[in-house]
């Protein structure tokens, strides 16, 4: 048990995709930040219960924050579930025309959140993410926010649901 709490710690970095089925859930670790990027799903809780027994299981009880490219389900329906489960200290969303699911964040969470509305830079020991939000306020997968992660050698590049020209 020790030695699966400590793993996590030796690594320079480490990357997960959290198997949630027809959805994103990605955990990003580097020297004792973490961070998700997304969690949603098919089943919200299922989604909320796998990000959290990941955390748990490598002695993560808190995030140093969560980012969610958009809020369509496969992207971010688990998120509110698993802010009940594991502390966050940043939330970095989107801001897009789907009023009613930045509500319900505002809602509980407002002290905690982050509104990204321009191109913006988390710098954290060695790990640099970069937030990219759409060109576009609209509600769709063209909404997507992108996200850089940087470390040391390694750039990992996740750009939601948009196709190609927003991708480009």
């Amino acid at each position: 048990i020790l030695a699966s709490y400590i793993e996590p710690y030796l690594d320079q970095y480490r990357f997960t995709a959290l198997n949630v089925g027809q959805g994103q859930c990605l955990l990003l670790q580097s020297k004792g930040k973490n961070y998700i990027i997304d969690c949603g799903g098919d089943l919200p809780e299922a989604v909320a219960d796998e990000a959290a027994n990941a955390l748990l299981s490598n002695g993560i009880t808190r995030l140093d924050g969560l980012v969610l490219t958009h809020y369509d389900a496969d992207h971010a329906n688990g998120a509110l579930l698993l802010l009940q489960r594991v502390n966050v200290d940043t939330l970095y969303l989107p801001v897009t025309a789907e009023a009613d699911p930045m509500q319900q964040f505002s809602e509980s969470y407002k002290e905690k959140i982050q509104w990204i509305r321009q191109d913006t830079q988390i710098t954290d020991r060695n790990i640099t993410i970069s937030l990219f939000p759409a060109e576009t306020t609209t509600t769709g997968n063209e909404s997507s926010m992108c996200v850089l992660c940087q470390v040391e050698n390694c750039d990992i590049l996740i750009t939601g649901d948009r196709d190609a020209t927003g991708e480009r």
